[in-house]
């Protein structure tokens, strides 16, 4: 039996799911569409540039672009920037973080939490109204630290073009405490809805995979720091982002113009996660008082179904509690700071590596430049990308516990097949870098 899905709907992109079920199991097969060629696009731009040419990626997590390449640029040129500018940077990622979870969990998942209800009625609630204005919020924030929220401009290497002035912190502060009264407001429904759909589908019980996230001496980390990684079998190692290759492989896919990624640790290779729910999932606690609050429900259910991949949904909510708690602390010690945007660069040939913590996880920029400046190589590792193995496993783990139980009808299978995806919450756009696709493995 053959279950198409074509086109996934409700994620970012363009994604066709193939699944095989025969005697042996189920063959999965994610395929994401349409060649974008970033890093070719850089070969041969003036390094400076790159900042500005990959937000243009995606629409929905330019933030995290933007951020993880002018990392890796400044890593390129040496470059130590002020203090006050990568303060304004961090408001900008938290706010890109939440933005784009409050999309997610908004406009994509929420008619699946919704059970079936008329879509033009769920769009019309109440509820719904205060989801946007929410965001809106939070859109605010990144305009203001960013200057525009899609295909943000303000870092540069070696800073901020633009240090916010007191009445623009003032104005990102009220947006963020007006967001934070909002979803406390919107808090026990949400997470009520959430809960009860992660109950409804937890028939299936999905294999340990290792996690990858980024670590500082905060409680999420977001901007910098090194990466940890958490194997299958619980070991750990911490490692530079510089050694990033020691440890992460790409390999391409006959089937799709993505890749998949893995862990290596000890010559073994592994499949992994990012995303929200590693990040919450390797986390203690959270000291901020909503957060931490919310993080206490939050780990109540994970001891109950641990690493369901529904749990990334409920993870989302968590993190958007943090960012904006994260925001006004940010603000209030950046107010106090002394105001210097931007340090003095100088071009010189280079390698640099930058690495933050997107919306859905790791992301990887890494960059050569020559003496005169300009890019000699570029590599981009995607959170989507890194997810990728991991998605087809626990689809493959989804479909095959349902035809074990007899629960193998097409459309079922399908609507299951769909909430697991969405709440991955791919961004396929951001995937498609790669070009060995086989002309003989299209349907």
């Amino acid at each position: 039996m053959l279950v198409e899905i074509k086109p996934v709907t409700r994620i970012e992109g363009h994604l066709y799911a193939y699944i095989d079920i025969g005697e042996g199991g189920a063959r999965v097969q994610l395929r994401a569409e349409g060649f974008r060629g970033f890093e070719k696009i850089l070969i041969g731009r003036p390094i400076e540039e790159a900042p500005n040419i990959v937000p243009r990626i995606c629409g929905v997590c330019p933030v995290a672009h933007h951020l993880a390449s002018v990392k890796a640029v400044e890593a390129a040129l040496g470059v130590e920037i002020p203090r006050a500018s990568r303060m304004v940077r961090e408001v900008m990622g938290l706010g890109g973080v939440a933005q784009s979870h409050l999309l997610q969990l908004g406009f994509l998942l929420y008619p699946d939490i919704e059970h079936g209800e008329e879509v033009r009625n769920i769009y019309s609630t109440q509820l719904f109204k205060m989801f946007i204005v929410l965001r809106k919020c939070v859109l605010r924030i990144v305009d203001i630290s960013g200057g525009r929220h899609v295909h943000p401009f303000n870092a540069v290497p070696g800073g901020v073009l633009k240090l916010p002035l007191r009445e623009d912190i003032d104005v990102m502060r009220t947006e963020a405490k007006n967001g934070l009264k909002i979803l406390s407001e919107l808090y026990g429904e949400l997470r009520e809805r959430i809960e009860s759909f992660i109950e409804s589908n937890t028939d299936v019980v999905y294999r340990r995979k290792s996690m990858a996230v980024l670590v500082g001496s905060k409680e999420i980390e977001f901007y910098d720091g090194m990466v940890k990684i958490i194997d299958d079998n619980n070991a750990e190692l911490l490692f530079q982002p510089s050694r990033y290759m020691e440890f992460i492989v790409e390999e391409p896919i006959e089937y799709s113009y993505s890749k998949n990624v893995y862990i290596t640790i000890n010559g073994a290779k592994k499949i992994f996660r990012v995303g929200p729910l590693s990040r919450l999932t390797t986390l203690r606690e959270i000291q901020h008082g909503v957060s931490g609050e919310f993080y206490k429900d939050f780990k109540a259910v994970l001891s109950k179904w641990p690493q369901h991949p529904l749990l990334y949904n409920l993870a989302r909510l968590i993190e958007v509690a943090y960012c904006l708690e994260k925001i006004i602390e940010v603000l209030d010690e950046l107010q106090n700071t002394p105001a210097t945007p931007r340090a003095k660069t100088m071009v010189e040939e280079g390698e640099g590596i930058g690495i933050v913590e997107a919306p859905r996880g790791l992301l990887i920029h890494h960059y050569r430049c020559s003496g005169d400046g300009l890019i000699t190589y570029a590599n981009i590792i995607t959170p989507t990308t890194m997810n990728i193995a991991a998605m087809e496993q626990d689809i493959k783990e989804l479909v095959e516990t349902l035809i074990e139980r007899q629960l193998n009808n097409v459309e079922y299978i399908k609507k299951r097949v769909l909430y697991l995806i969405r709440s991955y919450d791919p961004c396929i756009s951001c995937s498609t870098h790669t070009i060995h696709i086989s002309p003989n493995s299209s349907s």
